[in-house]
């Protein structure tokens, strides 16, 4: 198991195959209505992302192997460190909104408006800005 987030283009193997990660998912709802932590959005390694097929979500708990690590500077790390507390949070708590607030005061000085702009970032790079205004309709 990974401890910490993968930048994008990270290429992973699952058990189903080998991975790019495109973008990061902070939780996917359930048919039972529950929400589940999928940390990556992910596409077949040398298939590309294609319209016709839905891109693959998978935690850092299903990683098997790591065949590159894609591009990090200072800010990327720092947006991994966030977001993966973030996680983290959401896991023990079980509340999105209470992960939030604690990942908001520890990192961003309580300004939680600042974290949900980083969540809605983390949307908007995986699945385009389009997407993100669907989702809060």
């Amino acid at each position: 198991m990974l401890d910490k987030l993968l930048p994008l283009g990270s290429v992973v193997e699952l058990d189903d195959g080998k991975y790019t990660i495109i973008g990061f998912l902070p939780s996917e709802m359930n048919d039972d209505e529950t929400y589940s932590i999928n940390e990556y959005v992910g596409c077949k390694y040398l298939d590309g992302f294609k319209m016709n097929e839905a891109p693959r979500s998978f935690s850092r708990q299903e990683v098997k192997n790591v065949y590159f690590i894609g591009y990090k500077n200072d800010l990327i790390i720092q947006y991994l460190e966030i977001l993966s507390d973030f996680y983290n949070n959401i896991e023990s708590n079980g509340s999105i909104q209470e992960a939030m607030e604690k990942v908001a005061e520890k990192y961003l000085k309580g300004d939680t408006k600042k974290m949900a702009e980083i969540i809605e970032k983390s949307f908007e790079q995986t699945f385009g800005k389009e997407s993100e205004e669907k989702a809060s309709e």
